[in-house]
């Protein structure tokens, strides 16, 4: 994800060392695609990140980047299930991911945006 005219904009690398080398020496671009992200797209990828991090995600984060509501980006039900099975631990608006829930957590990501 990088910015560009205040929006945020995923892109697709340039799987091949090669090319992304002879893009580099002509200062091309060095992704083959962009697409801009809606709000709703930034906050699960904000969320996707930050889940990985040991440190956990403050979910006021979501607000300040996207101007969405914080529950409306995530399944709250599905949260207050993942805290109770011990997937997940809250302090105030920060979450992490507990031992148990690193060992699966693509499954919890998948669940708290869908």
């Amino acid at each position: 994800v990088i910015m560009q005219d205040n929006n945020f904009v995923a892109t697709t690398r340039i799987k091949s060392p090669r090319l992304w080398l002879n893009k580099i020496k002509k200062k091309d671009k060095t992704y083959r695609s962009e697409k801009i992200l809606m709000p709703e797209e930034r906050a699960k990828d904000l969320l996707i990140l930050g889940l990985r991090l040991s440190s956990g995600f403050n979910l006021n984060m979501i607000e300040l980047q996207t101007g969405i509501d914080k529950f409306s980006a995530i399944n709250k039900d599905q949260l207050t299930i993942l805290k109770n099975e011990d997937f997940l631990s809250q302090d105030q608006d920060c979450i992490k991911a507990t031992p148990k829930g690193k060992l699966v957590l693509n499954k919890i990501i998948h669940q708290l945006v869908n």
